[in-house]
């Protein structure tokens, strides 16, 4: 749902909100500005095996196979953006089809034994990822509508300029193989160390047709990252455990099945993590309590040149710091609360975006830096029904890397109970039962209106 401006707004929130006083309207919560015959299609199919051997003296095998294939498709005018000048939405249109196939095989041998006088738990794997993608990308533009009663109109398929100003057909073949060691090694009873080391090939093929102008282009590279992790557990107590960890990690720029010619190029981002904490239990186990602190950094991620915002090139960098908690706790025999929160800090350490714009310090997108739940439940001895209720809460985040959209914070009221049957556990939940309007997530100025108040029944049967 787009950003309106105030002065039009008939029910005008803080929800989200936009420069030049751009507002969420509430009034627009079920207006729908997609084509009427847009649509959104997947069929898929996953098939997976796996396969265990306990060979002898503390020593296994374990292989994990697995095919996937999904089929999917995309019409419809599925972007939306307000017009300050007519008042009005104007709308972007999409035809985008894929056509994936993944084949996946793991395999890996374990060990769990002695290692002089103490436990030692070894692994030793490799696996292999096989991509195959097309897909067929149509990007256009239609109607723009009135932004409270739109007439939404269709949209021809037909495969033409005049329909769809880029057309392109674009495939990428992604093979990946790693090899990996894992291992976990008691150095005395109460002290445990764990490590792992991570080899990683990469072979990217990608191709994209312009079908306006018949130009094809074929690019492509191979990238061979390391990743490593190394950690240590400590029995500070019979039910208190320290712990901390270290952990590297590499991702591309962009993902690789869409990344374009000029990213390819660029070496994958590195990041690592630093996180240590504590886990311990009480009173004979009915209450567990566990809370760490955390430190994330990526570097090399895209930025603008300082001395020329026109070129692009690797140097930005992002961290988090925060801290976590969760307790769980038996208040009675019947009668249970679990909570979680974090707090967090996250910005662009280092980030320069077209035309020389400085967004160091800045929150990247989508990121609540608080978040809280509170779930409480109530299971009678006597009764097959467990009751419960939760309290969620989510801090306000921005949608741009400007900052200069920003979604409100959020408190939402779940509440539901499950009945256990000899045939099935059936449950009934409400979610957001005080209705509140709100945004869970956005892009820029377009927002995604979160669920309204709403209830599901499931059913739930093991065999």
């Amino acid at each position: 749902t787009p950003l309106i401006s105030r002065s039009i707004a008939r029910d005008p929130t803080d929800a989200a909100t936009g420069p030049g006083n751009l507002v969420l309207d509430r009034s627009m919560r079920k207006v729908n500005f997609e084509a009427d015959n847009g649509h959104v299609e997947s069929d898929s199919t996953w098939v997976r095996a796996r396969a265990d051997y306990d060979i002898s003296g503390g020593w296994k095998f374990r292989n994990d196979l697995s095919y996937f294939d999904g089929n999917r498709s995309w019409l419809g005018a599925d972007t939306h953006t307000f017009n300050a000048t007519t008042n009005l939405i104007d709308r972007a249109t999409s035809l985008i089809t894929h056509d994936q196939a993944v084949w996946f095989d793991r395999a890996n041998f374990t060990f769990d034994g002695l290692l002089g006088d103490n436990r030692n738990r070894f692994m030793i794997g490799a696996e292999a990822t096989l991509t195959d993608f097309d897909s067929k990308r149509r990007f256009g533009t239609t109607t723009s509508v009135d932004s409270f009663n739109p007439v939404r109109g269709t949209l021809s398929t037909a495969d033409t300029p005049a329909n769809f100003a880029t057309r392109q057909q674009v495939a990428a073949d992604v093979d990946s193989y790693a090899v990996f060691v894992e291992d976990a090694y008691n150095v005395t009873p109460d002290l445990l160390l764990v490590g792992g080391i991570r080899f990683d090939q990469l072979d990217l093929s990608r191709s994209i047709q312009n079908v306006n102008t018949g130009v094809y282009t074929r690019y492509g590279n191979t990238y061979e990252p390391t990743n490593w992790r190394l950690g240590a557990v400590y029995n500070l107590q019979p039910q208190t455990q320290l712990f901390a960890q270290y952990s590297s990690a590499v991702v591309p720029v962009s993902g690789l099945l869409f990344i374009s010619a000029a990213n390819s190029t660029f070496n994958l981002t590195t990041g690592e993590s630093y996180e240590a904490g504590v886990k311990s239990s009480a009173f004979g186990d009915r209450m567990q309590l566990t809370a760490s602190v955390f430190h994330i950094r990526q570097d090399d991620i895209l930025t603008r040149d300082p001395a020329n915002p026109n070129i692009t090139i690797q140097g930005g960098s992002q961290t988090s710091d925060g801290v976590e908690a969760s307790v769980s706790a038996g208040l009675t025999d019947d009668l249970r609360l679990d909570f979680s929160a974090a707090l967090l800090n996250a910005e662009f350490d280092e980030l320069i975006e077209a035309g020389g714009a400085n967004r160091s310090g800045n929150t990247p997108v989508n990121t609540p830096e608080q978040l809280a739940d509170l779930v409480l439940s109530w299971t009678p001895k006597d009764l097959p029904v467990t009751v419960f209720g939760a309290v969620r809460y989510n801090g306000e985040f921005y949608t741009s890397t400007s900052n200069l959209y920003r979604v409100g914070d959020v408190t939402l009221l779940d509440a539901g109970v499950t009945w256990r049957t000899q045939f099935a556990d059936i449950t009934v939940r409400g979610s957001n039962l005080t209705d509140e309007f709100y945004a869970d997530l956005g892009f820029d100025g377009e927002p995604m209106i979160g669920k309204p108040r709403s209830f599901e029944v499931s059913l739930r049967r093991s065999f």
